[in-house]
């Protein structure tokens, strides 16, 4: 069986459905009861970048596209000889055969003001694919549920995925010298709450902000004690930005930008508390990286 998967959702600032991509063809590669033969559609930037660590036993099928090209069919004579066409991101490309699409939530729906129009516009647009697929995934029974009922998608075309945490996100003590880099490398300072997720409305950090300027007027925290946001840009930020500077709070509320694996693992540990004030998740995996609490 001969499976291809859009892979162009990952790059080097990768997010939630870039991990989801990356972490799900890692683990598709290390199969080895050869029953299928996994095919990327990849740019060749990307394509280099997955050598790196270890995809070498999976093929790529490089394409070169742009803004609204990505929902339009590959060329006819690059999906000959495919069964299967998965799509992580939500909108399928045009396939003859058996198509699979993973739909993490709804959240174009529910909430399209935190959202760029042309993303809901596009997604909208495209929701006869979705319709058509022949099977969809999704992370949480919540989002199933949703997808049944706005999608009008059949249960029994539905599958539900949970999403689980890379083995490095474990508590551990962080010694001194590592402690010390990260507070250079991110301008940490030495006691802080962390937010962790791209800097966009939906993830609610305008009112984050808002709470964390009125436990510092109330006294509830010491001076020392700092908000880190680690993430990188989403859209519709400025708000976020804005609010910060009208505060007075630009020396104490940190914004780290994009911030990878390796460290994030780090920023938890370091980490007083952790806060996830999303207004929606289709399942919002940050939660369940474990993080100490405790003032050290």
């Amino acid at each position: 069986m001969r499976v291809l998967i859009d892979a162009n959702t990952i790059n080097t600032g990768k997010s939630g459905i870039g991990y989801y991509t990356y972490n799900l063809i890692r683990e598709l590669s290390r199969l080895t009861d050869n029953s299928f033969d996994l095919t990327m559609a990849i740019r060749g930037n990307v394509w280099r970048m997955l050598e790196k660590n270890g995809f070498d036993n999976v093929h790529n099928l490089v394409v070169e596209e742009k803004h609204f090209r990505k929902y339009l069919p590959f060329p006819s004579q690059s999906l000959q000889g495919y069964d299967i066409f998965h799509e992580p991101n939500y909108v399928p490309r045009k396939f003859n055969g058996a198509t699979v699409v993973t739909i993490a939530d709804l959240s174009y729906r529910f909430f399209p003001q935190y959202h760029p129009w042309r993303r809901v516009k596009m997604l909208r647009l495209f929701e006869g694919r979705m319709r058509n697929a022949s099977r969809i995934i999704t992370i949480s029974e919540n989002s199933r549920r949703e997808i049944e009922e706005v999608l009008r998608i059949p249960p029994e075309r539905i599958k539900v995925t949970y999403l689980g945490a890379d083995e490095s996100f474990r508590p551990f003590k962080v010694d001194k010298d590592k402690k010390d880099e990260m507070i250079a490398k991110y301008g940490l300072p030495e006691h802080f709450v962390l937010f962790v997720g791209n800097i966009e409305p939906r993830k609610n950090l305008e009112r984050l902000v808002q709470a964390y300027y009125l436990c510092r007027q109330e006294g509830n925290f010491p001076d020392e004690i700092k908000l880190v946001l680690a993430g990188g840009k989403g859209w519709l930020n400025e708000g976020v930005f804005s609010l910060v500077s009208s505060l007075g709070l630009d020396l104490d509320v940190i914004f780290t930008g994009y911030v990878r694996d390796e460290d994030l693992a780090v920023l938890y540990n370091m980490a007083l508390a952790f806060v996830y004030p999303s207004l929606y998740e289709g399942f919002g995996l940050p939660p369940w990286r474990r993080c100490p609490v405790g003032y050290r």
